[in-house]
Parts: C-alpha cells; structure tokens; sequence
C-alpha cells in the first residue's frame, strides 16, 4: 500500500511540473491578450471620437456647423472642402497653410442651394459662410509663370497633390490650382527672387509666401487637423481590425492551453482520487483500530456511570420513605386542627348574622332622615334665591328712575336754546334783503367790464391767428432743415463706418493722412483697384476665426481642467497603491445574485452577504486548496435549499481539503462523513459523543 501511495505521488509531481508550465504559458498569453486588449479599447476609443467630431464638425465655424446640420434636409449640400479631398500625411500641412479659410467653404451642387442657405444664416442669425457652388466655380491649375515648376525644389502645383472626385476638379483648381508646393522655405524664397514674387507658393513645413513678398511662418500650430481626421479614422479602423484579429488568435491560443491545462487538471484530479481512495483505505484501517479502543473506554465509562448512579438511587429511595412517614404524621395533626377550626368558624358566622341585621335596620332610619334634609334644604334654597331676584329688580327701578329725571332735565334746557336760534334766523333775513340791492347794482357793474373785455379778446383773436400763421411757417422750414441735417449726418456716419469697416480709420485719422498732391478722382479708382486685386489674390479671409478661437479656448479649458482632474486622481491612486500596510487598505465587493443587479455586497441581504462570502471562500479553496480548514456555522443564515447546495458542494471539495464544520444545520451534517457532539450524560459532567457516517461504506 505505502508503494502505491509513493508511485502516485511522484506521478502528481511530473503533472505539477506540467501544470507549471502550461500556466507561465496562459500568463504570457493572458499578458499579450491584455496588451492588445488595452490597443483595441484605445483604438477604438479614439477611432469613436474621430468619428463623433467629424459627425459634430468640431473644429469648424459655427455657421459651418449649422449649415451642415441641414444637410439632410438639403440634398445640394455636398460637403466642406476637408472632408471631399484626401492629401498623403506629408502633404496636409503644406495643403491646409494653402486652403487657409478655404477649407471651411460649403461645396453645393447649384447656386440656388447656396442662396437658400445663405437665406438660412441670414433668418437665424447664425453668421457667415462661404460656399462653392459646381455649377458657377469653374477654376483651373494655371500659374502666370509655368517654368516655375521646373524650379529645384518644386514638387507641384497644390490641387495635383490632392485626390478627389472629378466633379470636383473645378472648385480644387480654383483653390489651389494657382498654389505651387515647395519642399524648403529656402527653395521658395530663391524662386520668389527668380519670379519677381508674383508666385503663390507654400512649402511642406507651412511657410507661406504670397505675391508681393508677404511672407507667413512659425511654429504650425493646427489643433483641428480637418484635413488629416478623415486618414486618421480610416488608418485607425485598420489598425482596430489588426488588433481585433490578433485578440482574436490570442484567445484562441489561450483557449487551447486552458484545454491543455484542463487535461492536465482532470489527470491530476484522477490522480488524487486514486491516492485519496490509497489514503481513505489507509485511514480506514486506523480509524477501525481506533474506534475499537474508543468504543472499549467508552463501554467501560458508560458501566463506571451506571454504578454510581445505581447507588446514588438507593441512597436517595431511602431518603424519600423517611419523608413519606415524616409527611403522614404532619397530614394526622393537621386533620385535627382543621376540625377545631370548622367550628370557630360556625360560632363566628352567627355573630355575623346578628351584626349584619342591625346594620341594615340602622340604615333604613338613617335614609329617612336624610331624605327630610334635602327637603328642608331644597325649599331654602328657593326662597334665597326669589329673595335676590326682587331685591335686583328694585335696584333696576330705582336707577331707571334717576335717569329719566336726568334726561327731562336736559330736554327743557334745549328747548330754550332752539329758540333763541329761532330769533337769531329772523335777524339774519331782514338784514340779507339791504344786502341783495347792493350785490345787484355790483352785477350790473360787472357785466358792463364783461362786454368790454370780450370786444378786446376779439382783436386779440386776429392777431393770434396770424401769429399762429408765421410759427406754421417757421415749423415746415425747421423740418426741411432738420430732414436735410439728418440727411448729412446719416451720410456722414455711413462715410464714417466705410472708411472703418474697409481701412479701419477715424474721419480724423484719415484726415492726418490726407495727400494734397491726390486731387484726382480717376486715378485713385485705379489705385483703389489695383489695391483691391492684390488683396484678392491674398486669398479668402477666414471670418469666424475669432469665434473658432473663442470656441477652441472653451473645449482647450475644459479639457485642462479635465486633465488636471485626471493628474490630481492618477496622484491619488499612486499614494494609495504605495500603501505600506496593504493589509489595511480596504476591500470593496461587488456581487450579482440571481435575478438581481450588480451591487455592493453591503447592499445586499443577509443569506446573499452568506452566499457571496461563501462563493468567495470556494473560488480560493478552487485556485489554491489548503491542506485543512476550519468552517464556523458560515451557512447559518442560508435557507434550507441553499443549505443542501452548499453541503453537497463543500463534499466535492474534500478531494482536496480536509473540513471541520461547526454547524446547527440539519443538511450540513446530513452531508458530514463523521459527527462530533457533546452531551451530558451526568450532571454537571460532558462528555464527548461521536457519529461516523461512513460506517457502511468502511464496512464494504
């Protein structure tokens, strides 16, 4: 038997050696998937976002980005010029300096889509935009000097480097066909030399240099990239599929050697079966030996016991008849006593009879008396209270009395006084007639200056009429001469705003620079011309630059911020991570029960808490099995179905592990292969009582 057991154990050691190396595999292969795992996530991550930009036209004018939003709705809109162009990776810079503002302009099939657009920005106020209709820009790729491009350094004319759809070759010629593409800035500064500057030439680094000598440079700051988002998305959406398809033979790899491993696993779970069974017959053996001694010691306790409780009940029998004889004599004496107090008791209830007689006939005489008493009471009362009642209404009378004779008083008192009044009135109108003569000889007074007063007010009327008649006058010339000063200013200030809008310059400003020597109108037109040809040639000019600038200068802000957010937390987790003590930092669990959502384990009830720790417990015991584990009534809060789950479960992993379950569980020791107990068999004396359950199996 113990020849066996070694032979199988060196076996499981070759297994092990196997087991070894097929993991160190699946990690190498584990750490790739997660390396492409971590591109793909990556890729596709900035592959969505390109995507959503392009979608959002991020980068682009606001009207840009409106007018685009219509573009299901309005058929003719065919695009911005970024996104119908595609230019090599070398070639972008160089392109995007000769577009310039160019390459925001909205490409329409007609004129008439563009108009309805413009009538569009112009309803909602939503700014300018400029578009190139198919059926008006007819541009070609003419330069006035064509031996230019023979010049060393020329690599060519800007619309020949881009590719596009032929419908589009007129918009491209007219926005880059007269645009030559030079390697070096030193190049294009000896062929402007050569050509006088009458060359517009950009060079792969995005200098700038325009007819007349104007020359752009620097350091190429070009957030937006409109020109290399849509190579960016197609490049990414190859590389994603690259990757895609490695993860994909990454995981077909780790699927075989999970395969292999698992072949190993199932030898090596054959293996130990066979040396658990060796070990089992082994252990069978020793326990029957075992339990041959014990249940010996046992017998022989169990005899002890019986003995001393043998005696212990003679001792305490005899105790219990020594009472019995004690109890009888105590029942005779109180048999006794209980006949003396029977006939107390007759003697004393006649007395009571007597007594309860005499307190009843009492009782009737003293009812009658009180009865009398609240007669006698009642009809007291009565007569206080008529007695108050008349003595109140005199009292009434008596002040009733007092004020009439106050108030007869009083009456006479006014009737002397309303006759004196009565005198008064007739004075009063003897002496108002002496005063009506006189009042009527003023009146006529009066209307005599009335008469003439209104022959005066009626000269005054002519005269105001023809005063009247000059101030009409007066008001139709101050509103000429206002309407004509209205007129001057208003042409004035639409002076003023041309000279602002098209030189940026003040009437004061100009006046400071004023020429006498220009006093000839048709040669400044030519001048103005020839000044306006050259700013034309200059190229468009990007009108929502500073909007672009503003909205740029938000998201650039926002983004800052984000990433400030980003550093304060990676700084966070590092501080975290280099922990000293990793035994304290804390663990957060994160369980989805059956038929329930994923969540924190504390938010969940008490049996799934039991279920969750207890899945937690099997998957370690699964990835490293211990030798031997101690379990403390861990399914105590488990239902009985769950019980039974967990029992049959905990039995598989007795291949490995050795279990010791403190429990109160019917399933649980049902499943149990030895029961351990204590009783107490005596008083105040345990003893330890042990099931084996797999006596059957030991027996066969």
């Amino acid at each position: 038997m113990q020849s066996a057991i070694t032979q199988l154990k060196q076996q499981e050691e070759d297994f092990m050696a196997q087991s070894k190396e097929w993991e160190q595999k699946l990690l190498d292969t584990r750490r790739l998937l997660e390396e492409d795992t971590s591109n793909y996530h990556k890729q596709t991550s900035r592959l969505e976002s390109l995507k959503n930009i392009a979608e959002r036209y991020d980068g682009y004018g606001g009207s840009i980005r409106k007018v685009m939003a219509q573009k299901e709705k309005e058929p003719g809109i065919l695009g911005v010029v970024s996104d119908l162009i595609k230019v090599e990776k070398k070639y972008e810079t160089a392109i995007e300096t000769a577009l310039g503002g160019s390459i925001q302009n909205i490409v329409t099939s007609d004129d008439e889509t563009a108009k309805r657009m413009i009538t569009y920005l112009k309803q909602n106020r939503f700014g300018r935009a400029t578009f190139l209709p198919l059926t008006s820009v007819k541009g070609k790729s003419q330069i006035s000097n064509p031996d230019a491009l023979r010049e060393p350094g020329v690599i060519g004319l800007a619309n020949t480097l881009v590719k596009h759809d032929e419908k589009y070759n007129g918009i491209t010629g007219q926005l880059l066909g007269r645009v030559v593409v030079v390697d070096t800035i030193d190049h294009a500064i000896a062929i402007a030399k050569k050509y006088h500057h009458s060359l517009s030439m950009v060079t792969l680094e995005g200098e700038s240099l325009r007819p007349g000598g104007s020359m752009t440079g620097g350091a190429f700051k070009n957030s937006s990239n409109l020109l290399g988002r849509n190579r960016e998305i197609e490049d990414l959406t190859v590389q994603v599929n690259e990757t895609a398809q490695k993860l994909k033979n990454h995981k077909m790899r780790r699927e075989e050697i999970l395969a292999a491993k698992s072949l190993i696993s199932e030898n090596m779970e054959e293996l130990k079966e066979k040396l658990q069974q060796q070990y089992l017959l082994e252990n069978t053996a020793r326990l029957n030996v075992s339990r041959a001694r014990q249940q010996k010691e046992e017998s022989e306790d169990i005899w002890q016991g019986l003995q001393s409780e043998s005696k212990e009940l003679d001792r305490q029998i005899q105790e219990m008849q020594e009472e019995l004889e004690t109890a009888l004599k105590e029942l005779k004496l109180a048999n006794q006593r209980e006949k003396e107090i029977e006939q107390e008791n007759q003697a004393y209830q006649e007395k009571l009879d007597e007594q309860l007689y005499l307190e009843s006939s009492v009782g009737k005489a003293v009812s009658e008396v009180q009865m009398e008493e609240a007669n006698i009471r009642q009809k007291h009362e009565f007569a206080v209270a008529n007695m108050q009642r008349v003595t109140a209404e005199i009292e009434k009378c008596d002040i009733q009395v007092q004020e009439l004779s106050v108030e007869a008083a009083a009456a006479k008192e006014n009737v002397w006084q309303k006759k004196e009044e009565i005198e008064t009135i007739k004075k009063t109108i003897l002496a108002s007639d002496e005063t009506a003569v006189s009042l009527k000889s003023e009146l006529e007074k009066k209307t005599a200056q009335k008469e003439q007063m209104q022959t005066k007010q009626k000269g005054f009327f002519a005269k105001r009429e023809e005063i009247s008649s000059h101030m009409a006058d007066l008001d139709k010339e101050i509103f000429r001469l206002n309407s004509q000063k209205e007129k001057i200013e208003e042409t004035k200030e639409q002076q003023t705003n041309y000279m602002w809008e098209e030189y940026e310059l003040t009437p004061f400003a100009a006046k400071s620079l004023r020429e006498e020597s220009l006093n000839h109108p048709a040669e400044l037109k030519k001048q103005i011309t020839a000044l306006k040809e050259e700013i034309k040639s200059l190229g468009d000019v990007n009108v929502n630059a500073i909007e672009e600038y503003k909205e740029v200068l938000g998201r650039y802000e926002f983004l800052k911020t984000q990433h400030d957010d980003l550093i304060e937390a990676e700084a966070a987790l590092v501080d975290i991570i280099e922990d000293e003590d990793i035994l304290e930092c804390g663990i957060r669990i994160v369980a989805q029960p059956p038929g329930k959502k994923l969540q924190n384990m504390i938010l969940l009830s008490g049996g799934e808490k039991s279920l969750t720790a207890i899945s937690l417990l099997f998957a370690i015991q699964n990835l490293k099995p211990s030798p031997f584990c101690l379990l403390d009534e861990i399914e105590a809060a488990l239902d009985d179905s769950n019980v039974s789950r967990f029992a049959k479960y905990l039995h598989k992993l007795t291949k490995n592990t050795q279990f010791i379950v403190i429990t109160h569980r019917r399933g649980t020791m049902a499943s149990a292969d030895r029961l351990y107990g204590i009783t107490m068999q005596e008083k105040g004396v345990s003893t330890l009582v042990s099931v084996n359950l797999i006596e059957n199996d030991l027996d066969k």
